[in-house]
């Protein structure tokens, strides 16, 4: 087909041409910048919600954990603890003189008499005082009171024996007696088997 079209019409066509496909990139042009648009402005909105929503779970826990007091709480458990500790080892140095004594007098030898008893700062043994009739009745004390059979005391000194007198019971006897390790005398090892 022949174009017998002027020159300046045809020239038209093809400028009216070009404007219909310029027309469209434009149009899919602004259809894509509002598309993006709308999806930037949803997720900045949806950021936003969420941001708040997760503020508003923090500040609940947050509330929640500082009316628990949970610093407050590891700090009494702290103080039970230290207190538990002390109550064991006070227990564990206690020591059960009536049946201390009960013991003593009946490892006593015949012709002696127990006159005292007394704790030391240390705790771990006592120091006894003994009246006897002779000589022998006095170093007796000590044999038996560290028999090991008789579990009493691990070790037991003499420290002195003097003749103070002529009466009945003439000598007098101080001893120091060491605890042994599984001392049934003291109030925490009531109840185990020796």
């Amino acid at each position: 087909m022949i174009n017998l079209l002027p020159p300046d019409i045809k020239k038209d066509y093809e400028y009216a041409r070009k404007n219909i496909v310029l027309r469209k990139y434009l149009i899919i042009s602004l259809v894509g910048l509002v598309g993006l648009i709308i999806i930037t402005t949803y997720g900045l909105i949806s950021y936003q919600h969420s941001y708040q929503n997760d503020q508003t779970k923090i500040n609940i826990i947050t509330a929640k954990l500082e009316h628990e007091n949970i610093a407050s709480t590891n700090q009494k458990i702290q103080k039970f603890t230290t207190t538990f500790r002390l109550v064991t080892k006070v227990l564990s140095q206690e020591i059960l003189f009536s049946k201390l004594i009960t013991a003593i007098g009946a490892a006593m030898p015949s012709g002696t008499a127990l006159t005292g008893l007394s704790v030391n700062n240390t705790s771990t043994g006592i120091n006894l005082t003994a009246k006897a009739t002779n000589y022998n009745s006095a170093t007796q004390i000590q044999v038996n009171l560290s028999d090991p059979h008789r579990n009493l005391f691990k070790n037991v000194d003499i420290i002195s024996i003097d003749n103070t007198s002529q009466a009945q019971y003439a000598y007098t006897i101080s001893l120091r007696a060491l605890f042994n390790n599984t001392n049934q005398f003291l109030m925490i090892n009531q109840g185990k088997k020796s």
